[in-house]
């Protein structure tokens, strides 16, 4: 059995607890505007997806949004 060292464990590029936690309020902001305009760019150019999303039903949306907002929001009003 090999094990592991703490140098071979966290490799320095992707430590993504440092990167995020410098990131600032407008970081993450920009960040999820991009993903909403990416979005809106594959339903614009992708006819198939954009058929896809017209389809199903707006509740489906609704559902996934408060699914993956459970977490956020746990972690935000929670105290530590």
């Amino acid at each position: 059995m090999v094990k592991k060292t703490k140098k071979a464990s966290k490799k320095k590029c992707c430590n993504w607890n440092n990167r995020v936690s410098n990131m600032t309020y407008h970081d993450i902001k920009h960040a999820k505007l991009a993903t909403v305009a990416f979005t809106f760019f594959l339903i614009s150019v992708w006819s198939g997806l954009a058929t896809w999303v017209v389809k199903v039903h707006w509740a489906w949306f609704l559902g996934l949004a408060i699914l993956f907002s459970i977490k956020p929001w746990v972690s935000f009003w929670s105290k530590k």
